[in-house]
Order: structure tokens, then sequence, then C-alpha cells
């Protein structure tokens, strides 16, 4: 994601077909600086400020041998 420096950011999985045992999702900074991890649940969440101007990269990363889809989406909500 191409993001803004001081801007917030949602980013979120609204659908996966990965068990959500073993599926994370990683963020990170154009740095290569880690700025999230988490679980990655369909439907969930994440917030982040873009402290760095630059392209961020999102991992969806699943345990093991488990595979399928995922819909990630990504929206700048510094205005709201």
């Amino acid at each position: 994601m191409a993001a803004v420096g001081g801007h917030r950011y949602r980013v979120s999985l609204p659908d996966s077909t990965i068990d959500r045992w073993n599926n994370w999702v990683r963020i990170y900074a154009p740095d290569g600086t880690k700025v999230s991890e988490n679980y990655a649940v369909p439907g969930s969440s994440w917030y982040i400020e873009a402290a760095q101007a630059g392209t961020y990269r999102i991992v969806v990363d699943p345990a093991g041998e488990f595979a399928g889809t995922a819909t990630v989406r990504v929206k700048d909500i510094t205005d709201q």
C-alpha cells in the first residue's frame, strides 16, 4: 500500500478461506520495520499510523501447509 506519512489507515481482512488459527497478517514499513503482526480472522481490522511515507508491504502468511485465498482492503481514515 502506498502511504502518506502521518496518515492513519485501516487494514482489513473481510474474507479468507484460510483457517483463522493458521493465518497471520504482517505489515512492514518502507524501511522493512514490522509495524503489525496479528492472527487473521475474517472480518478483522487493524489500524496503523504511517510514520513514513512510501510503500508498506502487507503479507498474508498461512502457517505450515495451509493455503487458500484472502481479501485485504486498505482505507485512509485520516479525516474520519
